[in-house]
């Protein structure tokens, strides 16, 4: 029997975000694993991924990130909370099928 798009399945897989290890937004993941949370983030490259990771559940950005106006200069802030569980889970998912995982020294 064939799927449909009225199956609970279908249904949630659809509503499912793009996982962000087949874009930039990965990489940024990556490169914040071991920053020191709170973490405040004005460059406006980082904001997008930041912003893609929040919508992908990777996460968690604080209420006080805003648009703040400085005098003459406008720019946004965000302040990122952590790196969830799924996050951290889709780092080590990615760390383990690594082309360099056999570099790693296996445990046990």
């Amino acid at each position: 029997m064939a799927a449909t798009a009225t199956d609970p399945e279908v249904i949630s897989l659809a509503a499912q975000p793009a996982p962000p290890e087949s874009s930039m937004y990965f990489e940024y993941l990556r490169r914040i694993e071991h920053a020191l949370f709170p973490l405040e983030v004005t460059d406006p490259d980082e904001i997008t991924n930041a912003e893609s990771l929040r919508l992908a559940g990777m996460i968690t950005i604080r209420e006080e990130s805003t648009c703040v106006d400085d005098d003459q200069f406008t720019y946004q802030r965000v302040v990122i909370s952590e790196i969830t569980l799924l996050g951290r889970t889709e780092l080590r998912r990615q760390e383990k099928h690594s082309p360099f995982a056999w570099r790693r020294p296996r445990k046990g």
